[in-house]
This record gives C-alpha cells, sequence and structure tokens, in this order.
C-alpha cells in the first residue's frame, strides 16, 4: 500500500469514527431505557382541567423521569377526543388518555355506580372511594386491558332552567336537556320530559326554546356560556360523570420497572383525592360566579325537598342495579367505601 492511500484511510476512518462519535443516532443505547409515551389530552390546552390537572401531572412525571419516561402532551381533538379516546389508547394510537366514562357505551356499566343521583355531594369524597372501589377488585371485569392510573367523580349535577321553579319534585310537562339515561329516569318521575343531547347542544337548545332546562353542574355553567339562556338554579344532587384517566395494559406492561414505578408514584388515590377537590373548586367558582350576574337566582332545595327527590329516585336506582352486570354488587361496594372515606377511614 502506498504512502498515499495509506494516508487517506487513515484519515477517513477517523472522519467517520467523528462523525459516528457526533451522530445523534449513536446515543441512541445511552437513552433506549426512557419511553415516550403521548398523551392526548382531548381537550384545548387552556381549560381549567389542562392547566390545574393534566399538564402538571405530565411535566412532574417529565421532571422526575429524565433518562426513564417522557410523556409528550398533545391537546386538543385530533389524536383522541371524547367519544373515541379509548379506541385510540386500546390502538395504541395514543399511549395515555382520559374522558367520560359514560361516553364509551356499554364499556364501563357498573363504574357508572359512583355517580348516580343522591349518592355523593362531595367530588373530592366520591373520587376517593371510586379509586378504591376500583382497586378492591370489583370492577376488575371492565378494565381488563386497561391500567388505570387516577379516576375522578365529577360535581353533581343541578337543575338550571329558564323560568322560576317552586316545586323541584314537580316539573310538570317541562322539557329538560340530559345527557344521562338515569337522570331522564328521574325527570320523568318528577313529571318532566327528559330530552337527551349533548352538552354542546344545550345552548342552542335553550336559545331557541326548545329545551325549558338542563341538568347539569355548576362546572359546565360557565364554560358552555349556559349562564346567558338559563337564569334560575337549584343546587341538588341530580347525578354525576365519572372518568378515567389510563393506558392500555400491554402498553403499561411494556415499560421498564422504573417507567413502571414512576407513573404510580404520581397517580392512585392521591391524585383521585387530587381531581376530585378540582371539581369541587370548579363547582364553587361557577355557582359563585352566576350567582354574582344580576338577574339570576340560585337556591337550595329544602331537605324535605331533597327527601321527596330522592325516594322518587330509589325505583330508579333499583332498576340501575338490577339491570346493570355487576350493578348491584358494584354500587353497594361502593356506599360503604364513601362512607370510610366520609369518617376518615383508610
Amino acid at each position: 500500500m502506498n504512502l498515499h492511500r495509506r494516508n487517506f484511510l487513515i484519515t477517513a476512518s477517523a472522519a467517520a469514527a467523528g462523525t459516528a462519535v457526533a451522530s445523534p443516532w449513536m446515543t441512541a443505547p445511552a437513552q433506549a431505557q426512557e419511553a415516550t409515551l403521548l398523551f392526548g389530552t382531548t381537550n384545548a390546552p387552556q381549560i381549567p382541567v389542562n392547566s390545574q390537572i393534566m399538564h402538571p401531572w405530565a411535566k412532574r412525571i417529565n421532571e422526575q423521569g429524565k433518562g426513564v419516561v417522557a410523556i409528550d402532551v398533545r391537546d386538543g381533538p385530533t389524536l383522541a377526543n371524547f367519544n373515541n379516546y379509548y379506541d385510540r389508547i386500546v390502538s395504541d394510537t395514543v399511549q395515555i388518555s382520559w374522558g367520560i366514562q359514560s361516553y364509551i357505551a356499554g364499556k364501563f356499566a357498573a363504574s357508572l355506580a359512583p355517580g348516580l343521583p343522591f349518592t355523593s355531594d362531595k367530588a373530592e369524597d366520591a373520587s376517593v372511594a371510586y379509586w378504591r372501589l376500583l382497586k378492591s377488585g370489583v370492577l376488575d371485569s371492565e378494565y381488563t386491558d386497561l391500567e388505570t392510573l387516577f379516576v375522578c367523580v365529577f360535581a353533581q349535577a343541578n337543575l338550571h332552567t329558564r323560568r322560576p321553579v317552586e316545586r323541584v319534585d314537580d316539573l310538570r310537562g317541562m322539557k329538560l336537556a340530559t345527557g344521562n339515561p338515569v337522570v331522564a329516569d328521574l325527570i320523568t318521575r318528577m313529571k318532566g320530559v327528559p330530552v337527551s343531547l349533548a352538552l354542546t347542544e344545550y345552548y342552542e337548545a335553550l336559545q331557541r326554546g326548545n329545551v325549558d332546562g338542563a341538568v347539569t353542574p355548576w362546572t359546565a355553567i360557565l364554560p358552555f356560556k349556559l349562564h346567558e339562556v338559563l337564569r334560575h338554579h337549584i343546587d341538588l344532587p341530580l347525578g354525576a360523570n365519572t372518568g378515567a384517566l389510563f393506558m392500555a395494559r400491554k402498553r403499561f406492561a411494556d415499560l421498564t420497572p422504573a417507567a413502571r414505578k414512576l407513573l404510580l408514584d404520581n397517580s392512585g388515590e392521591a391524585e383521585s383525592r387530587r381531581f376530585g377537590a378540582f371539581w369541587d373548586s370548579e363547582q364553587d367558582r361557577g355557582r359563585n360566579t352566576v350567582k354574582a350576574i344580576a338577574g339570576h337566582t340560585v337556591a337550595t332545595a329544602s331537605p324535605e325537598q331533597e327527601a321527596r327527590l330522592s325516594e322518587l329516585f330509589q325505583p330508579v336506582k333499583q332498576a340501575w342495579a338490577a339491570k346493570t352486570p355487576n350493578g348491584g354488587k358494584a354500587l353497594e361496594a361502593y356506599e360503604k367505601l364513601l362512607a370510610d372515606v366520609r369518617s376518615g377511614r383508610s
């Protein structure tokens, strides 16, 4: 080999070695342990549930999990929305998402027990009891393909109407918007007419006079501008939705033990409690804001009226437990756990 060719090969080898060191591909083995998980929040970035719950949760894990796990937050409905979030998780389109469980027809039937009317008055207590119900194993058949990270029970829905209501146990002829079939049954027993609508449809239906009111929590009044078309409000525990944040069990199992531990350490009962407390805070904020607006009346049903409605609800509750697979067992267990939470028992 002549000297010129030998020097060329040495130079080329050195250049290749230098390029290899500088290439980001060559750093992959050092980062192989870090898993990136797409988190489809389903919501616009600025709404309170993202700014106060979802984003801080992801940020906390990213700060603690450098080199172990990274959560890539994607806001908005492009990757996942409330109607398809479950499918997007099991298909691995996103690895983490959350949503209202009643939107996934038939999947989480018994998991809706914590949201039945007259079951709880505080979302924080209800969310803790719901998490304990999930961990008790009673609901295992609904989560065979899911790893649940934390849950919530939303704030209870209330009665909001265009005109004053004198007797809450007699809504004779009033058309009330609701997306909850259990609440619809109760409205019928109150002599009202339930109208099944999505929350996004409430405003137009009220504005056009197609419905006379709505059963929805205070948390929805301001974001959907319903205070512009609803002037009279009565606080009643008329049911709540349940929600959960989870990932596919298979995808969770594929993570390293360190990544799984990090996710679980930042989730569970403590995060469920925080989520429930958030909804209580939003409920209070909505109520107090609307109460201060001229032309609005905000009332609380008397103990006698609430007792009467609770009595009307009993056959609805029994019917739900009877027709829902595992519903009676789930409801009985949940009510006991909720009593434990309220009494401070762990």
